[in-house]
C-alpha cells in the first residue's frame, strides 16, 4: 500500500466493507472528510483516502478500536489556487 511501507501487514490492511457492522466486527463507516473519500474499514486497520478533484496526496488514517476515525495523516492538498470567480 503506497505511503504505508514499513508498517506491519496487519495494521496496513484496508478492509473494504459496506456496512457499519460485519458480524461482530466493529468498523468505521465510509465517509468524506478532509477533502478525501474514505472506505469503510475494520477497527485497528489503516485506510487510504482518495483525494477529491482539485486535490492531491496520499492520505491515510486509522480506524480506532471503538469504530471512530483517528486524525488524517498526510492530508490532501489543493493542486491549484482556489478561484472565487469565473471568467466571463
Amino acid at each position: 500500500m503506497p505511503g504505508l511501507a514499513g508498517r506491519s501487514r496487519a495494521a496496513a490492511a484496508v478492509a473494504r466493507l459496506s456496512g457499519v457492522h460485519a458480524g461482530t466486527e466493529i468498523i468505521c463507516p465510509d465517509t468524506n472528510d478532509g477533502d478525501a473519500d474514505w472506505p469503510a474499514t475494520g477497527s485497528g486497520d489503516f485506510a487510504e483516502g482518495t483525494c477529491a478533484i482539485g486535490f492531491t496526496g496520499e492520505p491515510y488514517r486509522l480506524c480506532k478500536l471503538d469504530g471512530s476515525w483517528d486524525i488524517i495523516q498526510n492530508p490532501c492538498s489543493r493542486t491549484s489556487p482556489h478561484r472565487l470567480c469565473c471568467a466571463g
